[in-house]
């Protein structure tokens, strides 16, 4: 959006999917982004106002919640959204190039309300401060990461090589499938899935996902990752997660995250 991009400069590394954090049929209807930068996170908060008559101003989302690394710096309010408008507010966090925080934080809608008369269209000049409990705003490892795509995967892997590797075995018990278990690394990682590798054949007994993304850090490595699910004698769903690329407390930081 305009205002991250005017602010810190340029593109961010990741911007997140929009995600509903009212219901869609609210007085309110409220969408959060996240926005991942080197050294900061910016939440932007879409606010669509659904009330007649009322027009809302100083509109801000105040979040509360120990995300361990996220400091908040600044926000930026809505200074008005009449009936049927749509707007955002953001909320500032830095964090420290090379860390990336991860947790949930509470979410809380503030605004000053006031009436409209439908007649005339003069504003009540004495509002009414209100809030508004929105849903919580979760931080993930995949709002660091950014899909990468490569002309030929294994061969990007090859020139690697095992020197920059990190293999780990992981029993997914949880998991009931072996796609069950594709879909969650994919999702988790948020990386591009290379050679149609994302849907596991019928009555496969294993499965390798091949991904490649970019981390948030300066300079941003790529990552290649080879996830193999599979399962055990003991048919439990099991995970080898092969990462090559950065370094190894970038590729330890990824292999826990997945499990943790």
């Amino acid at each position: 959006t305009g205002y991250q991009r005017r602010v810190h400069g340029g593109r961010p590394h990741k911007t997140s999917e929009p995600e509903h954090i009212t219901d869609t049929e609210s007085e309110f209807v409220v969408t959060s982004l996240k926005h991942t930068y080197l050294s900061h996170v910016i939440f932007e908060f879409s606010v669509h106002n659904n009330l007649d008559d009322h027009v809302l101003e100083d509109v801000v989302v105040k979040m509360d919640g120990e995300i361990e690394g996220l400091e908040e710096a600044s926000s930026v309010p809505i200074k008005e959204l009449k009936t049927g408008d749509t707007a955002s507010c953001y909320v500032v966090f830095e964090r420290d190039s090379g860390v990336f925080p991860v947790g949930a934080a509470a979410a809380v809608l503030f605004f000053t309300m006031k009436e409209v008369d439908p007649d005339t269209g003069d504003v009540d000049p004495d509002g009414t401060a209100d809030e508004y409990q929105l849903e919580e705003v979760v931080v993930n490892v995949c709002d660091y990461v950014e899909g990468l795509e490569v002309a030929n995967f294994h061969k990007e892997w090859e020139e690697i090589g095992e020197l920059e590797q990190t293999a780990e075995t992981f029993s997914l018990g949880h998991m009931k499938t072996l796609q069950a278990a594709a879909d969650e690394i994919v999702g988790f990682l948020g990386m591009e899935v290379h050679g149609n590798s994302k849907t596991v054949p019928q009555k496969a007994k294993a499965h390798t996902v091949l991904l490649a993304g970019t981390l948030s850090s300066d300079p941003p490595p790529k990552l290649f990752v080879k996830a193999r699910v599979f399962y055990s004698t003991e048919n439990v769903v099991t995970l080898e997660f092969t990462i090559r690329g950065g370094d190894e407390e970038v590729r330890g930081f990824l292999s826990q995250e997945l499990v943790s």
